[in-house]
């Protein structure tokens, strides 16, 4: 009690602080804003994909695209030698398929050809002569990212609430 004012103070926890200011609250209205102009802002409605992420299935480094199952029987002592059919950097499709038996040289990003199934990393193999060489079996999706992985066309990304940082803010644009 306070002697002053013959007042009780109550002691109560954040949550049930907020809660009863909560009650006490309502929304404002909801503005429609740039992007540029939203920070610190809280968002009004969910936020859902409008495309899949990655948009194509694509290599998450750089190395050569093949078919891993022909590298099943490679080991140190039998390796498997596959020649280079070229390269298919981020942002081209030189190579919409791949020939049996060959391996292509990638780039990080770069779209993965259909008859692919594996990306072996650069520092996996040895190169000579216009060929790899490979010295244990690969296995079948290494390091592609396949399409709609992270996000898919639709999906919930955001919710309803999420304050407007510069952190969520780069993941909208």
């Amino acid at each position: 009690t306070n002697k002053t004012t013959n007042s009780i103070f109550v002691a109560v926890s954040v949550t049930e602080a907020r809660e009863k200011i909560l009650q006490h609250v309502a929304p404002g209205a909801v503005q429609v804003l740039p992007l540029s102009s939203v920070l610190g802002m809280v968002l009004a409605a969910p936020v859902r994909a409008q495309v899949d992420v990655p948009a194509f299935d694509n290599s998450a480094m750089d190395g050569f695209a093949l078919d891993h199952r022909v590298t099943a029987l490679a080991t140190p002592a039998t390796p498997v030698r596959l020649p280079i059919a070229g390269f298919q950097a981020a942002g081209k499709i030189d190579f919409g398929s791949l020939k049996p038996g060959r391996a292509l040289r990638i780039g990080t990003g770069a779209y993965i050809p259909l008859d692919v199934t594996a990306v072996v990393p650069l520092e996996e193999v040895r190169e000579d002569n216009g060929e790899i060489i490979i010295s244990a079996a690969v296995q079948g999706g290494a390091h592609i990212r396949r399409r709609a992985e992270e996000t898919r066309f639709g999906d919930a990304v955001l919710d309803a609430g999420v304050l407007l940082h510069a952190s969520v803010l780069g993941y909208l644009t």
